[in-house]
């Protein structure tokens, strides 16, 4: 019963990050009362944005316009 109790609360955790982090930094909008969680969302947000395009000079190209 402790470890489902413990799991949950993991799960309720991780979805109000989310949530927050959908709320907030993704719309360009700091986070009230909380500065610290705000620099840590966009630095989050950069390096996913940035994962998901890769550098500029290691594209290819594919010879299709």
């Amino acid at each position: 019963m402790f470890v489902i109790a413990i799991s949950l609360m993991v799960v309720l955790g991780l979805a109000a990050l989310v949530a927050v982090f959908v709320a907030f930094p993704h719309q360009g909008k700091d986070i009230p009362r909380a500065d610290w969680l705000t620099g840590a969302m966009h630095r989050s947000s950069d390096r996913v944005i940035e994962y998901l395009e890769g550098p500029l000079d290691s594209r290819r190209p594919t010879g299709r316009d």
